[in-house]
């Protein structure tokens, strides 16, 4: 309705630069009007927007406290100026809490209906993990593969060199050391106790770290 509204004025007998330009504005203006402006980066995106407007007021007060001509008024803005910057940072405290709850949440969901794909990606989200599988190819001589052949050619290249060793000139001198006929190994049934402590052993990646906590949030709300 914004846009249909502002798309009024294209019906004059206008150019077709002037056409474009009212175009491009209207399209624009119903996009802020109505969506509202995105603020911040990809790891800013929990900030909800009554903090962005405590950021906007706190630049705003230290401006103010910087461009004082009296004593009495650089005080009274320092004075404001802390005050907005206490309420900030405890707006931003809430929204972050906030925010991870809401994940959370999500990823309790995803994880009772077995949705992987969804709980992987609020893990992702929290982690602040991000899958890089567009890394850039290069040749011998530096130039960048855009096509697939290309690549395939080069990864095949690659590996002949590195898998493809020559024989070492100098063998391996083992001494008199007698290499064992047979290897005494236990060939009945793995323990439980020995899987937990092979599980423990594991080194511990900071998604799976995440995966433990989300999984023990859920369970501590199911006992609740």
């Amino acid at each position: 309705m914004e846009l249909s509204n502002r798309f009024t004025v294209l019906q004059e007998d206008l150019s077709i630069e002037k056409k474009w330009e009212l175009f491009s504005t209207s399209v624009k203006a119903s996009a802020e009007t109505v969506i509202g402006r995105i603020r911040g980066t990809d790891r800013e995106h929990w900030i909800s927007d009554r903090t962005w407007n405590l950021i906007d007021d706190r630049n705003e007060a230290k401006k103010r406290k910087d461009q004082a001509y009296t004593r009495a008024k650089a005080q009274a803005e320092a004075v404001n100026y802390r005050k907005l910057d206490k309420e900030l940072k405890k707006s931003c405290k809430q929204d972050k809490k906030d925010w991870i709850e809401s994940k959370c949440t999500e990823a309790q969901e995803a994880a009772s209906w077995n949705d992987i794909r969804s709980l992987y990606g609020v893990v992702r989200q929290l982690t602040g993990v991000k899958d890089n599988t567009n890394v850039p190819i290069t040749a011998k001589n530096g130039r960048l593969l855009l096509t697939e052949r290309e690549q395939n050619l080069r990864w095949k290249e690659h590996f002949e060199e590195v898998l493809n060793q020559p024989e070492p000139l100098l063998a391996a001198d083992f001494g008199d050391t007698v290499m064992a006929d047979s290897l005494e190994v236990y060939k009945g049934h793995i323990k439980i106790e020995e899987v937990q402590s092979a599980v423990n052993s594991l080194t511990i990646t900071r998604q799976q770290a995440w995966m433990r906590y989300l999984l023990r949030c859920s369970n501590t709300e199911r006992r609740l």
